[in-house]
Protein backbone atom coordinates (compact mmCIF):
# COMPACT_ATOMS: atom_id res chain seq x y z
CA UNK A 1 0.00 0.00 0.00
CA UNK A 2 0.99 3.66 -0.79
CA UNK A 3 -0.43 6.06 1.13
CA UNK A 4 -0.39 10.08 0.52
CA UNK A 5 -0.72 12.76 2.40
CA UNK A 6 0.35 16.53 2.04
CA UNK A 7 0.41 16.51 6.28
CA UNK A 8 3.91 15.41 7.11
CA UNK A 9 3.79 13.17 10.64
CA UNK A 10 -0.05 12.55 10.35
CA UNK A 11 -1.13 8.74 11.29
CA UNK A 12 -0.91 7.91 7.80
CA UNK A 13 2.35 8.97 7.56
CA UNK A 14 3.90 6.87 10.28
CA UNK A 15 6.52 4.69 9.04
CA UNK A 16 3.79 1.17 8.69
CA UNK A 17 3.05 2.30 5.33
CA UNK A 18 5.14 3.31 2.45
CA UNK A 19 4.16 7.34 2.67
CA UNK A 20 4.50 9.95 -0.38
CA UNK A 21 4.19 13.19 1.43
CA UNK A 22 3.54 16.22 -1.08
CA UNK A 23 3.39 19.46 -0.89
CA UNK A 24 -0.01 21.74 -1.20
CA UNK A 25 -1.37 25.12 -2.16
CA UNK A 26 -0.41 27.84 -5.40
CA UNK A 27 1.83 27.13 -7.70
CA UNK A 28 3.02 23.33 -6.49
CA UNK A 29 4.04 21.66 -9.96
CA UNK A 30 1.19 19.16 -10.81
CA UNK A 31 4.03 16.61 -10.80
CA UNK A 32 4.36 17.35 -7.01
CA UNK A 33 0.66 16.67 -6.17
CA UNK A 34 -1.50 13.64 -6.00
CA UNK A 35 -3.03 13.65 -9.23
CA UNK A 36 0.76 13.87 -10.84
CA UNK A 37 2.28 11.87 -8.29
CA UNK A 38 -0.66 8.38 -9.45
CA UNK A 39 0.12 9.25 -13.23
CA UNK A 40 4.24 8.84 -12.44
CA UNK A 41 3.94 6.08 -10.52
CA UNK A 42 1.44 4.06 -12.69
CA UNK A 43 3.98 4.99 -15.37
CA UNK A 44 7.35 3.86 -13.85
CA UNK A 45 5.52 0.72 -12.30
CA UNK A 46 4.55 -0.47 -15.67
CA UNK A 47 7.68 0.93 -17.01
CA UNK A 48 9.69 -1.51 -14.64
CA UNK A 49 7.76 -4.17 -15.35
CA UNK A 50 7.30 -4.77 -19.08
CA UNK A 51 9.12 -0.84 -20.34
CA UNK A 52 6.91 1.65 -21.31
CA UNK A 53 8.30 3.38 -24.15
CA UNK A 54 6.08 6.60 -23.88
CA UNK A 55 7.30 7.64 -20.44
CA UNK A 56 9.38 10.42 -21.42
CA UNK A 57 5.70 11.55 -23.16
CA UNK A 58 3.94 11.08 -20.21
CA UNK A 59 6.61 13.14 -18.12
CA UNK A 60 6.40 15.99 -20.85
CA UNK A 61 2.52 15.78 -20.53
CA UNK A 62 2.55 15.95 -17.03
CA UNK A 63 4.53 19.25 -16.83
CA UNK A 64 1.91 20.32 -19.15
CA UNK A 65 -1.12 20.59 -16.88
CA UNK A 66 0.75 23.57 -15.31
CA UNK A 67 0.04 25.58 -18.22
CA UNK A 68 -3.12 23.98 -19.17
CA UNK A 69 -5.04 24.14 -15.77
CA UNK A 70 -4.39 27.75 -14.80
CA UNK A 71 -6.79 29.38 -18.16
CA UNK A 72 -9.11 25.88 -17.20
CA UNK A 73 -9.74 26.75 -14.46
CA UNK A 74 -10.44 31.10 -15.38
CA UNK A 75 -12.55 29.59 -17.90
CA UNK A 76 -14.48 27.00 -15.69
CA UNK A 77 -15.20 29.77 -13.42
CA UNK A 78 -16.30 32.77 -16.05
CA UNK A 79 -18.36 30.76 -18.02
CA UNK A 80 -19.64 27.08 -16.42
CA UNK A 81 -19.57 28.47 -12.52
CA UNK A 82 -22.77 29.53 -12.53
CA UNK A 83 -24.11 27.09 -15.04
CA UNK A 84 -23.58 24.49 -12.83
CA UNK A 85 -24.76 25.95 -9.16
CA UNK A 86 -28.03 26.15 -11.41
CA UNK A 87 -28.20 22.49 -12.32
CA UNK A 88 -27.22 21.65 -8.84
CA UNK A 89 -30.78 23.11 -8.15
CA UNK A 90 -32.60 21.66 -10.77
CA UNK A 91 -31.43 18.10 -10.26
CA UNK A 92 -32.17 16.52 -6.70
CA UNK A 93 -29.58 13.33 -7.85
CA UNK A 94 -26.39 13.11 -9.85
CA UNK A 95 -24.49 10.19 -11.32
CA UNK A 96 -20.80 11.62 -11.45
CA UNK A 97 -18.65 9.22 -13.70
CA UNK A 98 -15.04 8.70 -13.85
CA UNK A 99 -12.41 5.88 -14.74
CA UNK A 100 -9.22 5.27 -15.60
CA UNK A 101 -6.79 7.29 -13.38
CA UNK A 102 -8.99 9.94 -12.60
CA UNK A 103 -11.68 7.51 -10.11
CA UNK A 104 -10.07 8.90 -7.89
CA UNK A 105 -10.89 12.89 -8.99
CA UNK A 106 -14.16 11.62 -9.49
CA UNK A 107 -14.74 10.15 -5.73
CA UNK A 108 -13.58 13.15 -4.40
CA UNK A 109 -15.60 15.10 -6.42
CA UNK A 110 -18.80 12.85 -5.58
CA UNK A 111 -18.26 12.64 -1.89
CA UNK A 112 -16.36 15.71 -0.54
CA UNK A 113 -17.09 18.46 -3.34
CA UNK A 114 -20.86 17.71 -3.64
CA UNK A 115 -21.74 15.25 -0.66
CA UNK A 116 -19.88 16.90 2.05
CA UNK A 117 -19.86 20.61 0.90
CA UNK A 118 -23.14 21.60 -0.97
CA UNK A 119 -25.30 18.23 0.36
CA UNK A 120 -26.06 17.57 -3.21
CA UNK A 121 -27.23 13.38 -2.97
CA UNK A 122 -24.64 11.88 -5.66
CA UNK A 123 -23.64 8.32 -6.43
CA UNK A 124 -20.21 8.17 -7.85
CA UNK A 125 -19.80 4.97 -10.52
CA UNK A 126 -16.97 3.52 -12.81
CA UNK A 127 -17.92 4.49 -16.41
CA UNK A 128 -18.07 0.99 -17.50
CA UNK A 129 -20.54 0.40 -14.78
CA UNK A 130 -22.51 2.43 -15.87
CA UNK A 131 -24.61 1.18 -18.30
CA UNK A 132 -24.92 -2.13 -16.20
CA UNK A 133 -27.98 -0.99 -14.06
CA UNK A 134 -27.68 2.72 -13.71
CA UNK A 135 -28.61 3.94 -17.09
CA UNK A 136 -31.41 1.70 -17.23
CA UNK A 137 -32.79 4.02 -13.94
CA UNK A 138 -31.63 7.61 -15.18
CA UNK A 139 -34.79 9.63 -15.61
CA UNK A 140 -35.23 13.10 -16.00
CA UNK A 141 -34.23 15.13 -12.19
CA UNK A 142 -30.50 13.02 -12.55
CA UNK A 143 -27.69 15.02 -13.83
CA UNK A 144 -24.71 12.75 -15.02
CA UNK A 145 -21.24 14.33 -15.08
CA UNK A 146 -18.13 12.64 -16.72
CA UNK A 147 -14.56 12.74 -15.43
CA UNK A 148 -12.45 10.39 -17.23
CA UNK A 149 -9.11 9.97 -18.62
CA UNK A 150 -9.62 10.48 -22.71
CA UNK A 151 -8.28 6.74 -23.15
CA UNK A 152 -10.87 5.54 -21.56
CA UNK A 153 -13.38 7.22 -23.33
CA UNK A 154 -13.51 3.84 -25.55
CA UNK A 155 -16.29 2.61 -22.65
CA UNK A 156 -18.60 4.84 -24.10
CA UNK A 157 -20.77 2.84 -26.60
CA UNK A 158 -22.89 3.99 -29.24
CA UNK A 159 -25.44 4.40 -26.12
CA UNK A 160 -24.57 7.93 -24.79
CA UNK A 161 -26.98 9.50 -27.30
CA UNK A 162 -29.94 7.77 -25.10
CA UNK A 163 -28.49 9.25 -22.08
CA UNK A 164 -28.63 13.01 -24.04
CA UNK A 165 -32.24 12.30 -24.25
CA UNK A 166 -33.36 11.85 -20.81
CA UNK A 167 -30.91 14.14 -19.13
CA UNK A 168 -31.86 17.69 -20.01
CA UNK A 169 -28.91 19.77 -20.16
CA UNK A 170 -29.74 23.27 -20.63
Amino acid sequence: MIAQTDNAGSKIDSGKWTTWVYPWGEGVPQAEVPAGISLSLAAELLDLQEGYADLADMYAGIAEMDKILPPAREKVNAELGDRFAKLCQEHEFFYILGSGPNFSQTYGFAICSLMEMQWQHCSYIHSAEYFHGPFEATQDGVFTSCRWAPASAVLWTSAPWRSLRRIPIR
